[in-house]
């Protein structure tokens, strides 16, 4: 298994192009898998190009929730590969997604309408487990138990035939796993149910030996005059991670805060 970042906030390949959104290329068992596919189709195809992914060939695109900074390049792939296969909530069908910043609502929907792609879409059904070749589990989270990331409250949501605009409950983000024989990865996305809801909603699938931690944790650094986890809270995840996944390659990225990567660097 082998996986490379291809669209990140921060990318240390200069010959890259950077924006906020997510994108990495993962090839496991002769399978080729997009993990999200950042905000745009250009950089996605600019930097699959000087990477050497051809996205012709790509056998499946997994979308872990609806926002647009990891779903906004899935044109670039459709537009060259009519047999992909695109993986995602059915609760991304007619549902809008918004982003609060001073008072004002940014629309962060998916730009595509998935409705139209018919035989390429598989969709997961609220509390569905699928299992794809054999060795890829997608499913959604079912634990609570833990908190999830404050930064939350400025996400919103309009449900199909609503005109009312809610919180997100983030019921339709997805977990991606994959497990060869040297490696079992979670994917995380944005983390919006929080990495440790994510975690244990893993092991109740049965996944355990996990070696590879990868995507964002959506711990924010303070912006707009708001503050989000507290140096205390940042702590305690970085230490429950240290304390139960000690030999876990964490590679957190995109919507993870400086502040909160450097706990986890102290920790990890």
């Amino acid at each position: 298994m082998k996986y490379t970042f291809v669209i990140n906030n921060h990318l240390t390949d200069n010959r890259l192009k950077t924006e906020h959104g997510l994108c990495i290329y993962l090839e496991a068992n002769n399978v080729k898998i997009l993990l999200d596919t950042g905000s745009s189709p250009e950089t996605l195809s600019y930097n699959a190009q000087i990477l050497g992914i051809n996205l012709a060939s790509i056998d499946y695109v997994f979308l872990s929730h609806g926002h647009r900074d990891h779903t906004g390049g899935l044109e670039a792939v459709i537009n060259k590969n009519h047999s992909v296969k695109i993986i995602a909530s059915k609760r991304l069908k007619n549902t809008h997604f918004y982003s609060e910043r001073n008072n004002q609502l940014r629309d962060i929907s998916t730009p595509i309408d998935l409705n139209q792609l018919h035989n390429q879409m598989i969709w997961i059904e609220d509390g569905e487990e699928k299992t794809i070749n054999n060795f890829i589990k997608i499913f959604g989270n079912s634990s609570n138990i833990f908190p999830k990331p404050k930064a939350n409250k400025n996400l919103k949501t309009k449900l199909p035939d609503s005109t009312e605009i809610l919180v997100d409950s983030f019921e339709h983000e997805l977990i991606f796993s994959v497990t060869t024989d040297d490696a079992t990865l979670i994917f995380t996305g944005c983390c919006h149910n929080g990495i440790l809801n994510i975690l244990k909603s893993a092991n109740e699938k049965g996944i355990k030996n996990i070696t590879h931690i990868v995507g964002g944790f959506h711990l924010l650094d303070p912006r707009d005059g708001q503050t989000f986890e507290s140096d205390d809270e940042l702590l305690k995840i970085a230490t429950f991670l240290q304390k139960n996944y000690p030999q876990t390659k964490i590679e957190t990225c995109h919507c993870t805060g400086e502040n909160a990567m450097k706990f986890f660097q102290q920790k990890h």
